[in-house]
């Protein structure tokens, strides 16, 4: 499909410099990347998917939650403390 619709983007250079760093990441032109970007974000998460999500990014509490020597019931306490802040 070929597309023909455009809009003009305002970005501050090291925003554009971002952006064609993570295209260029992907294989893919500005236009293709935020376009993916879009579509990605559109898509709802499950409560469970953002709890993943934020884990990911959190090598404490990843750390914590894969420690053999913690109790399931302290892993239990931690997963609902996050909750929280999702």
């Amino acid at each position: 499909m070929k597309k023909s619709e455009r809009i003009d983007l305002r970005l501050t250079p090291e925003e554009r410099k971002l952006l064609e760093t993570k295209a260029r990441e992907r294989n893919m032109n500005n236009s293709q990347c935020i376009c993916s970007l879009l579509k990605q974000n559109a898509i709802p998460k499950s409560h469970e998917q953002q709890i993943t999500d934020s884990l990911t990014g959190n090598d404490f509490l990843h750390s914590l939650l894969l420690n053999p020597t913690l109790s399931n019931t302290a892993k239990q306490t931690i997963g609902k403390e996050i909750q929280k802040y999702v």
